[in-house]
């Protein structure tokens, strides 16, 4: 077991924590299951969290950054399986308890000497690192309390226990339902509140984006907005905040939350229970948009289209939206029956959120409910009555425009206050010279919005009109082409060089959508060729993948090296998608929109450190290991990381968070001339090889 010093802070919390063992030790009640570990009993993540692509399944515990804590059976069992990867849980076991539930625990060091000689034996077996092993009638059985394992990091590099509770169906339960001695005496903490408008017509403030207002801490568990929130439509809460237990900062999701309206309850969320194939709807448990822009990770109160997971209350179509609507302003298939139908004027709203054991905290505050025409109007009449000057010189107003869901968002920036509201026409497939009702944001600041038919695709021209002081009036003109984007039917995008499309099947998103491709002309370098292709909304979520195809004419080098590729954030986070050639162009699967290219991946992966080092003398017991890296396409699977020893396969175990390889057994070579080569191919099909001789000296005979 490895435990080394932490430094003051860790010894003072890990006084805490023992605290508090001693305290509910004493407590003199059995308990029907064990604590998984003697590493502590503080949580670093609760069951429900956020994760980018999941759902958290169990609960994560604090051991110190250290490795080789004992872990033990939560009561008594079968060891019924374990399984071993780089990623993910990294080595894991699987113990069938005696009351049909079981027990998981992650990210593990080692296991007990009898399981780790089965699994080293299934590793030889299939030449491979990564391996699952079944039981099956050979199952291990265990005590409650006895040491099934060590606690490590394999997986994702950071030391921690990773445990979780499945019922008999193999749904994770929320752990914390078995009754284990955690200590919380904290109130949740609200950090801010927010509100999107979800169907055309909607608005927040005057504007069709989601909205994020401040909250105040107003005395114990008291929260209160610090400002009314003037909406109307169709509209959904979200909240941001966290929760703390005694003895640990790392701050947690909420476990329970409710919304009242009118003091009635009209949602709520309660993260007790996952079923493993919804799991990735938690980008629909949360509001994805906010966290795609930067505001962090707000969680819904409301039950979002496509949304499975079973969480919520109650669970049909709509619950928890509010809607404010005028006849006529929103379609009447929109309308869905979980809908809060409430009428215009000041509305009182409160959110309970609460942890596990019943620490709660309120933010109250009022919504102002205003259809968005109404709203228009008053906005606009007090841009006129206020008489701004104007210019009389020209200069230039910028015209943006944001698909959303099924409307399009403008937005109208001018260098200078205007002496009047710009007029903005647009025509679609589906209408001529509509008028787009502008909204002012300030003298300057212009918004609308335009909802968008289904099944109209095709390309639409935008006219703004602004007036200057002495009568004149300025023209600017634009024109992008839109396609729809259905549930029912999928769609297509088009580029506006048309070197680029991007098709959806049937289903491949959550909600219908209008869409658009940018064409961007950039400069060659980093590997990309020259033109990025901007997808939107790239912060549409999708429940399959789009075949992306960009053409390349003329490309006369070697299309075995190219690749589509996903710019990150920065758009100098490269993601490789790889991709087939045909017929000039490439095809690529994608699982999430937003900026595409294609790259030419022609380096090889860079060899940083082999050892044995060539020529190198060395005792019998040596370190087989590897530190590399690839700097565009990457490398994936064992087989394109392969290393042997004197001609014979070695397993390696890959620590993808370091770069690293290294063989996890100890090797006892015979002394004299070896021979290790290690061969890397990158996921271009570019391939590094490096062979080193060294010699293992005869340690006996040395002494």
């Amino acid at each position: 077991m490895r435990l080394d010093s932490t430094g003051r802070m860790a010894k003072r919390s890990a006084w805490i924590a023992g605290a508090i063992w001693i305290v509910m030790s004493l407590s003199g009640r059995a308990r029907t299951y064990q604590w998984p570990t003697n590493a502590s009993r503080l949580m670093t993540s609760s069951f429900g969290e956020y994760r980018k692509t999941h759902v958290h399944a169990g609960l994560d515990v604090k051991t110190w950054g250290q490795e080789g804590y004992e872990i033990y059976a939560l009561r008594d069992g079968l060891i019924s399986a374990v399984s071993i990867s780089p990623y993910g849980y990294g080595r894991a076991l699987y113990i069938r308890l005696n009351n049909g539930y079981t027990a998981v625990y992650g990210h593990l060091q080692r296991y007990t000497d009898r399981v780790e000689a089965a699994l080293r034996r299934e590793q030889i077996r299939q030449g491979r690192y990564a391996v699952t092993l079944g039981f099956g009638d050979a199952a291990i059985p265990v005590s409650k309390g006895e040491v099934v394992g060590f606690t490590g990091s394999s997986g994702n590099g950071v030391p921690h226990l990773h445990f979780e509770v499945r019922d008999q169906n193999g749904h994770p339960i929320n752990p914390l339902h078995l009754d284990f001695p955690i200590v919380d005496r904290h109130l949740p903490t609200v950090s801010a509140f927010a509100v999107t408008p979800l169907k055309p017509g909607s608005h927040v403030s005057g504007d069709f984006i989601p909205e994020v207002f401040s909250v105040s801490w107003a005395g114990k568990g008291e929260y209160v907005l610090n400002e009314p929130v003037t909406a109307g439509g169709v509209l959904g809460l979200s909240i941001s905040g966290f929760d703390r237990a005694d003895g640990a900062s790392n701050p947690f999701s909420f476990y329970c939350l409710r919304l009242f309206v009118n003091d009635s309850l009209l949602f709520e969320s309660r993260y007790d229970r996952l079923d493993f194939q919804y799991s990735h709807h938690v980008n629909l448990d949360r509001d994805y948009r906010l966290m795609r822009e930067g505001f962090g990770l707000f969680q819904n109160l409301y039950l979002s289209d496509g949304n499975e997971l079973d969480f919520y209350n109650p669970r049909i179509p709509g619950a928890g939206k509010l809607a404010c609507i005028e006849p006529g302003e929103i379609k009447e298939t929109f309308i869905q029956p979980g809908y809060a139908i409430l009428k215009p004027g000041t509305v009182p709203f409160r959110v309970e959120v609460e942890d596990f054991f019943g620490n709660r905290s309120v933010l109250s505050g009022d919504l102002e409910l205003v259809p968005l025409q109404n709203f228009a109007a008053s906005a606009r009449s007090q841009y006129q009555q206020a008489r701004v000057p104007g210019e009389t010189q020209e200069y230039r107003v910028t015209l943006e425009y944001r698909p959303m869901e099924r409307w399009i968002r403008y937005r109208l920036q001018s260098m200078a206050p205007l002496a009047d509201i710009p007029d903005l026409r647009v025509t679609t497939p589906f209408c001529e010279d509509r008028p787009v009702l502008l909204i002012p944001r300030d003298y300057e600041t212009f918004v609308g919005m335009l909802p968008w038919e289904s099944d109209a695709s095709g390309p639409v021209s935008m006219t703004v009109r602004w007036p200057l002081q002495d009568g004149l009036e300025q023209i600017t003109r634009e024109k992008v082409l839109l396609s729809d984007i259905s549930t029912g039917w999928g769609g297509r995008l088009i580029s506006s060089d048309e070197r680029c499309q991007v098709i959806f099947s049937k289903g491949a998103l959550y909600r219908s959508a209008v869409g658009l491709c940018r064409t961007e002309v950039r400069t060659v370098e980093n590997g990309i060729l020259g033109k990025v292709y901007h997808i939107h909304p790239d912060d549409m979520l999708m429940r399959r993948r789009a075949l992306i195809q960009i053409e390349i004419p003329g490309y006369f080098g070697d299309v075995t090296r190219l690749g589509i590729a996903r710019l990150g954030d920065d758009e100098e986070d490269i993601h490789f998608l790889g991709g087939e050639w045909e017929n000039g162009a490439l095809s690529a699967w994608t699982n999430r929109l937003g900026s595409f290219t294609v790259v030419a991946d022609t380096m090889p992966p860079v060899l940083e450190y082999l050892r044995p080092a060539h020529g190198e003398r060395v005792e019998p017991n040596v370190t087989i290991a590897a530190v590399f890296r690839d700097d565009l396409s990457g490398i994936s699977g064992e087989r394109n990381m392969a290393v042997t020893l004197n001609g014979e396969p070695l397993i390696m175990e890959y620590l993808h968070f370091k770069d690293t390889l290294i063989h996890p057994w100890e090797l006892n070579l015979a002394p004299g001339n070896h021979v290790l080569e290690l061969t890397l191919r990158d996921r271009a099909g570019n391939v590094t090889r490096a062979v080193h001789e060294f010699k293992v000296i005869d340690t006996e005979r040395n002494h």
